[in-house]
């Protein structure tokens, strides 16, 4: 499994929840393209698609945005290019500051859900996709899974794990 294209469908999700009960799509459907995919074909679509690669959570529940960078021009593409190289900035910054290891664990977790990766594929995922939703890593629960990932919903609300910082989300 690739857990890249696992993390980015279980964020997705959770953007997506409109409530804290654990609900998934019967089926995702990815735009422009209007493709339709189980979760494991979705997960393979993303997993195969040329990266970088732009993953936009709609507000219906199942529609993925989705677009290569490549397919991207000028300024378009070096505020892509931009986006990626911060967010891969900020993972470093908090990596520095936790003093986490190559091989340390993060979590993510969503109502229902527990992903564990490690902080080398969190890197390549932030290398790979540039996902349209507000994230900041903090603490983990404990010294097995020293950090976590935390997403953002547009309505302000938080995936499990966030705690008050003096620092902003991406």
């Amino acid at each position: 499994m690739d857990v890249c294209a696992e993390l980015t469908l279980q964020v997705i999700r959770f953007v997506q929840q409109p409530i804290d009960a654990p609900c998934s799509p019967l089926e995702w459907v990815f735009i422009p393209e209007g493709r339709r995919a189980s979760w494991a074909d979705a997960r393979r679509l993303l997993s195969e698609a040329p990266k970088p690669f732009i993953v936009a959570p709609i507000s219906e529940p199942g529609m993925i945005g989705s677009w290569g960078v490549r397919a991207l021009q000028g300024e378009h593409l070096a505020r892509v290019e931009h986006n990626l190289r911060n967010q891969q900035r900020w993972l470093e910054e908090a990596v520095n500051h936790h003093h986490w290891a190559e091989t340390d664990q993060v979590l993510f977790e969503s109502p229902g859900d527990e992903l564990e990766l490690s902080l080398s594929d969190l890197r390549r995922w932030l290398v790979e996709y540039a996902v349209i939703a507000g994230w900041t890593i903090s603490e983990g629960p404990d010294a097995a899974r020293p950090g976590r990932l935390v997403i953002r919903k547009a309505n302000g609300v938080w995936s499990p794990g966030m705690v008050a910082c003096n620092r902003e989300h991406h």
